[in-house]
């Protein structure tokens, strides 16, 4: 649990003008609501869960093997819920047996990793140190 209560998420796929469209709705503590984008009502850090869920559910589902490589994931989750997805990342790669690869300038993620570089830049060049 990232945000303390529970959310279901639930999509329904309706034909609207012969195209097909997706309804997203997020349900917590009995209150449904429909979200739109972009849903700032909610705030970038449900939308940045869901749809992390969303990737690592389709990842497993296609079939594909090897490490995960993923770019500021919870890019919009506050310092409060960070240590909660990297607990969900962690435990994720463990129960998966997946190695995940993440680029972030969040450190609650950073120190979850098993190795940890740091990139800065130091006149004109890249310097990288484990940390």
């Amino acid at each position: 649990m990232i945000f303390g209560k529970n959310y279901q998420f639930r999509l329904t796929l309706e034909v609207r003008s012969n195209r097909p469209e997706v309804d997203y709705w997020l349900e917590s503590e009995g209150v449904i609501t429909q979200l739109k984008p972009p849903d700032y009502d909610k705030g970038g850090g449900v939308v940045d869960v869901i749809t992390l869920a969303l990737r690592l559910a389709i990842g497993e589902l296609s079939g594909v093997q090897g490490p995960i490589f993923m770019d500021e994931v919870g890019k919009h989750v506050s310092a409060e819920f960070a240590a909660n997805v990297a607990y969900f990342l962690k435990e994720y790669s463990q129960k998966f047996n997946r190695q995940i690869i993440l680029i972030t300038h969040n450190e609650a993620l950073a120190e979850i990793g098993e190795v940890s570089l740091a990139v800065t830049q130091s006149n004109g060049k890249s310097v990288v140190k484990a940390t």
